[in-house]
């Protein structure tokens, strides 16, 4: 896996407060994610046409300045977490915070099927069972979350962009989720893969940041609280092979 400050290997800690993972990383893991209102991130056949292609002939309130194209990276790139001029939505400023992604098989795929890689400079690592090590020169295969969290830690880590319904689960579900930002659409699915499934822990979060956005999308950005009460605890993740 090609990244910077790859000395200095650390190995995840493990504690019974924060998940298994959770306590020894140095990294800021980020969640930044669309929904359909109802709380789908895809159809069942894994398309989120819906998303990529709304409904134009509909008018929405919305600040068209929040559209990733528009607005521009934050100064000082690498922040961990998002600054007091950051509004939830902003995406060129998520990824101005962001150094790897980890993302699941189903979000792989879909990415890889776009006319051109949209993260040339950002090392992934891919959650799979079932791809082979050397799938795709362009991304780091990992088989566990135990593992990924690894591949962070020896990276040297700052902050981690989380993608994929199942892998965003996992890692809520080990404590290694500190933001969220939830975008919902405005189209009722009715079915379709979920965000969030049941048995996951409870999860207290605090508001940051609220924003509508072009065509009709509400952006809301959130911090995931920690307690002594064992919030993030995971007795271990699932992941779709």
């Amino acid at each position: 896996m090609s990244s910077r400050r790859q000395n200095r290997p650390v190995s995840p800690a493990r504690t019974a407060e924060n998940g298994r993972y959770a306590a020894a990383r140095g990294w800021t893991g980020i969640v930044f994610i669309a929904t359909s209102l109802d709380g789908f991130i895809a159809r069942g056949n894994n398309t989120i046409e819906w998303l990529t292609e709304p409904d134009t002939t509909v008018t929405h309130p919305g600040d068209a300045a929040l559209t990733a194209g528009a607005v521009a990276a934050i100064p000082g790139a690498r922040r961990r977490a998002a600054g007091p001029g950051e509004a939830a939505g902003d995406y060129a400023g998520l990824m101005a915070r962001v150094d790897h992604l980890v993302m699941g098989r189903n979000t792989y795929e879909t990415v890889a099927g776009f006319p051109e890689w949209p993260y040339p400079e950002t090392p992934v690592i891919v959650l799979s069972t079932s791809l082979p090590r050397d799938a795709d020169a362009r991304v780091t295969i990992a088989g566990s979350v135990a593992e990924a969290t690894d591949l962070l830690s020896r990276a040297r880590a700052g902050g981690v962009y989380i993608d994929g319904g199942q892998t965003v689960r996992a890692f809520l579900e080990e404590g290694l989720v500190d933001e969220l930002t939830v975008s919902r659409a405005p189209i009722l699915l009715g079915s379709g893969l979920p965000l969030f499934g049941g048995g996951a822990p409870e999860q207290r979060l605090r508001l940051d940041a609220a924003a509508t956005g072009p065509n009709g999308l509400v952006h809301a950005r959130y911090t995931v609280l920690r307690d002594d009460a064992g919030a993030g605890r995971g007795s271990g993740a699932t992941l779709r092979k």
